[in-house]
């Protein structure tokens, strides 16, 4: 197993791809935050907003953080590539001629992804605090900090991961990448913001604005605690990893 996933990592280390969109992950939350502390807060500004711009308290430096989630939708998308693009290009059926046994090639590759997610989540979880420092040292000041703020980073990591995780199995279900990109990004981004609004009770029980989601700061009360939205996860995760070895098992590359 551990041969498999070096060669799921080779396979991602040779291309272009990841490297494009953690760059990007990046430079989209650097420039976010660069953008909120810039700004200047107007007189009907939220006091939670207006915090974001002098950052004196551990709570605001928090809510900075959570603009680094924007790594983890790249990271969905980059999970998903890492299972269509053996169909888009072809390669499928050499993976599974070299390993016959699909489960183990498709665990390789949500496990590959691991790594992968967390290190997106983690890199765009530390910038909005090294922008941060920077910023406000070139103005004389000091950034609250404190042993939380590690933890909160981890948990943004931890979202990420889930994401690339779960991308690998829809990849592997759908097996069309453009149509496993798109459907992802419109149940995350749209589809669950849509049916938690109509239906708050049901925001618990979806996988990125629910369990995900719970791990963020500014986590609404109506989410499962963090031990039980952790579980969910892994419930999740499990359940994408049963179906795509169902589906892969069934049909021909």
């Amino acid at each position: 197993m551990i041969t498999l996933i070096r060669a799921e990592l080779l396979k991602l280390r040779t291309t272009r791809l990841w490297i494009v969109l953690l760059v990007a992950s990046v430079a989209v939350v650097a420039l976010i935050v660069i953008a909120v502390l810039a700004s200047k807060p107007g007189p009907n500004t939220d006091p939670q907003d207006r915090g974001l711009h002098d950052l004196n308290t551990i709570a605001d430096v928090r809510t900075l953080l959570d603009i680094g989630g924007i790594a983890a939708p790249l990271a969905l998308v980059l999970g998903a590539t890492m299972s269509t693009s053996e169909y888009r290009y072809g390669t499928a059926g050499v993976t599974y001629l070299a390993t016959p046994r699909r489960p183990r090639v498709v665990t390789a590759k949500m496990l590959a992804a691991v790594p992968v997610g967390a290190l997106f989540g983690v890199l765009g979880a530390s910038v909005p605090v090294l922008v941060a420092l920077a910023w406000f040292a070139t103005k004389g000041r000091s950034v609250p900090l404190d042993g939380t703020i590690p933890l909160e980073i981890l948990q943004l990591g931890l979202q990420a991961l889930f994401g690339a995780v779960m991308g690998v199995a829809v990849g592997a279900i759908v097996r069309n990448q453009v149509a496993a990109i798109v459907g992802l990004l419109v149940w995350g981004l749209v589809v669950e913001n849509i049916v938690s609004g109509l239906i708050p009770a049901t925001a618990k029980w979806f996988p990125f604005n629910g369990a995900a989601s719970a791990f963020s700061s500014q986590a609404s009360d109506r989410l499962f605690a963090r031990p039980e939205a952790g579980l969910l996860m892994a419930a999740y995760v499990v359940l994408g990893w049963a179906l795509a070895v169902w589906f892969e098992r069934r049909r021909d590359v």
